[in-house]
């Protein structure tokens, strides 16, 4: 596998935290991906997240490569954002220059858009619009998509989980099942997590169980996906007390087990490894996260004929976002910015089941063979 084209390793001075940068590739000078923060990140999995970045690019035909950064801290203490504008303060040039930027894991937009605009860059894509024809009109069609919303979330909450949707439903036209008799578990309830189970759920599928961190929550013939993101609060928890009483909870790593027909991992990455993919009830994974399915457990998953949809297509939507504006290839709707994404991201997953189908490979095979960055 080709290196990475640039590292960078910062340590926060002020608390001694640690973060990186890491460039997988720069292609018409433009890198792109969004900043991580949770405990326990480590390099290797940034660097492995910059090269998912670069095949999500390829597959929204967008000529850039991939980047991504993290910091190792946990989002909720009370110091996170002035450690993450220490963070891109110090690699402002990077965002001046090359990497265009959006939320991840334990971020968020309107936070990392304040920063950037305190930096004097406006946005946090400032360098893809710095590649346009026309930055300016680039950079007020970016500022139309980002103000609007749908279905009551803005429109960067929503489109990760409407692509994951779209995947999902792919997957079910393949395999002939009939929506309203499938059953999703969803673990992780952030953004992606919260997005996927109101689509699916709009798609007829029953929301059986959702897991956030503290634990599990079920109901076998169906949540009210409503109810539940009502209750959430800005990091992904459901409180408890605002459930109604015929809602079960359990502990969460109890989610792997749920009787369901289609899992959406969609909080950290190696959630399923080799130690418990042996667990895992469902005949259908959509990765709603990064890298939440190791390539150990992904292997096991095929040999049990669980079928894997990986993260660079079915999680493409929140990269699309950013994409559809610099691109100008949709208007400034959210239905254009929905059907843009949502046939991207459904085409690409017809095409990984058709060559996967005839390789008698993983799904994950076939798109990395079809993306092809070596």
């Amino acid at each position: 596998m080709t290196e990475p084209l640039l590292r960078t390793h910062w340590t926060d001075p002020v608390t001694g935290v640690h973060g990186w940068l890491v460039l997988d590739r720069v292609q018409n000078g433009l890198a792109g991906g969004g900043i991580r923060m949770r405990p326990g990140l480590t390099p290797a999995e940034v660097e492995s997240l910059a090269r998912v970045m670069t095949r999500k690019l390829r597959i929204l035909n967008f000529d850039a490569g991939g980047a991504k950064a993290g910091i190792a801290c946990d989002p909720a203490r009370s110091d996170a954002l002035q450690i993450l504008e220490r963070f891109l303060t110090v690699h402002r040039p990077f965002l001046a220059e090359t990497w265009a930027t959006s939320e991840d894991l334990g971020t968020h937009e309107r936070d990392i858009l304040a920063i950037t605009e305190r930096l004097g860059l406006h946005t946090s894509v400032h360098a893809g619009l710095m590649h346009q024809p026309d930055p300016a009109a680039a950079g007020e069609r970016l500022a139309r998509i980002l103000q609007l919303t749908t279905s009551g979330m803005s429109i960067t909450d929503a489109v990760t989980g409407y692509g994951v949707a779209a995947a999902t439903a792919r997957c079910l036209n393949a395999f002939g099942w009939e929506s309203s008799s499938v059953r999703v578990a969803v673990q992780g309830f952030g953004t992606v997590g919260g997005g996927s189970a109101w689509y699916l759920e709009q798609l007829g599928l029953r929301i059986v169980a959702v897991a956030d961190r503290a634990g599990l929550i079920v109901k076998h013939d169906g949540l009210d996906v409503a109810t539940l993101l009502a209750a959430r609060n800005q990091f992904g928890v459901v409180d408890r007390t605002a459930l109604p009483a015929d809602y079960e909870t359990q502990r969460g790593d109890e989610w792997l087990e749920v009787p369901a027909d289609v899992l959406i991992p969609a909080a950290v990455a190696g959630a399923i490894h080799a130690g418990n993919a042996d667990r895992v009830r469902a005949r259908l994974v959509v990765e709603g996260a990064n890298l939440p399915v190791t390539a150990e457990a992904d292997a096991i998953l095929h040999q049990r004929g669980v079928v894997v949809v990986p993260d660079f297509v079915a999680n493409a939507g929140g990269a699309g976002v950013f994409v559809a504006a610099l691109s100008n290839d949709v208007g400034s709707t959210a239905e254009g910015v929905l059907d843009y994404v949502g046939h991207t991201i459904g085409e690409w997953t017809d095409r990984i089941l058709a060559v996967a189908r005839e390789r008698k490979s993983t799904l994950r095979a076939a798109a990395v063979e079809l993306t092809d960055i070596g």
